[in-house]
């Protein structure tokens, strides 16, 4: 049944007007993720109904604005994985967006140069209109808004199935001569040492084991994109987050003068030791944490 009683545009302020409700899907059970897919289901697979494209995604939205029919969803994380599920389950929006390249407005406005910044103002715009073409012939539609939720749901939800648990290197090694290339953490700025904390803190709420340093560390070399991180000095930050944002590496390094008993006690606290581990830390408490006092030795 369709519910076609308003412009597009105007059902979709409607939809996304709730947005401040969001919570990146933290609201949804196991038990509700195939509750709402089994509804989906219901609706849009059946022979009754073979809705597509642009006219399943009027009926989604307008189904989900409609407070009478679309009570069973209680807020706004369900309704959006709702539209999710029905209209784009393939994360077509998102996956276009990232290959399209679009310029950031906020990294045009940084520019100088008048004449650079109307050149990269019109990349942009032909970008854009590149990537909602490319979309509207995938799907049917172009929503301006889903990128974004898309974005989360990935995170969420297909990240945690793809990430890497079954690892037949030992991804420490590697990672380790890639920390003795490092010369400083001077060009990481202060946003992306919170983003990549934010990385670290999502590996730690998704990994079956976070101290296996391992599957870590393979995880944050050999599928970065997986975890949001950009290049190999943001893999080591995450790496260093999750295994000693305590400094207990540096600490003992401290407190020890004898290098047999920093080696026991750094296994015996830490599981792993490796001399990298020590000259990459002063690095990174250099950048990020130069008043911090580790130990007795150091005040």
């Amino acid at each position: 049944m369709n519910y076609y009683t308003r412009d597009i545009t105007t059902t979709q302020k409607m939809l996304y007007s709730r947005n401040v409700d969001f919570s990146n899907f933290s609201t949804i059970t196991d038990e509700k993720f195939k509750e709402i897919e089994e509804r989906v289901k219901r609706r849009f697979y059946t022979r009754e109904n073979s809705s597509r494209g642009l006219s399943k995604y009027i009926e989604a939205i307008e189904y989900l604005t409609n407070p009478t029919i679309s009570r069973e969803l209680h807020n706004f994380n369900e309704k959006i994985l709702y539209l999710i599920l029905a209209c784009d389950k393939d994360l077509i929006t998102y996956k276009e967006y990232k290959k399209a390249g679009i310029p950031l407005l906020k990294e045009i406005r940084t520019i100088e140069d008048d004449k650079e910044k109307e050149t990269m103002l019109k990349i942009r715009e032909q970008k854009q209109e590149i990537f909602e073409n490319t979309v509207r012939r995938q799907l049917g539609f172009f929503d301006p808004y889903i990128k974004k939720y898309e974005a989360i749901f990935n995170a969420v939800y297909n990240k945690k199935r793809d990430l890497d648990s079954n690892i037949s290197i030992n991804a420490i090694k590697k990672i380790s001569l890639l920390m003795s290339e490092i010369e400083d953490f001077n060009d990481i700025t202060d946003e992306e040492f919170k983003r990549l904390s934010d990385v670290s803190a999502y590996w730690q709420s998704i990994a079956e084991n976070p101290t296996d340093y391992n599957t870590l560390a393979y995880n944050v070399i050999n599928q970065p994109s997986l975890l949001n991180i950009k290049r190999i000095k943001e893999a080591i930050i995450v790496f260093l987050i999750v295994y000693d944002i305590d400094f207990d590496v540096l600490r003992i390094y401290e407190e020890e003068s004898n290098m047999k008993n920093l080696k026991e006690r750094v296994l015996q606290e830490k599981g792993y030791y490796n001399k990298e581990f020590i000259k990459i830390e002063k690095k990174f408490k250099e950048r990020f944490y130069p008043d911090l006092i580790l130990s007795e030795w150091t005040k």
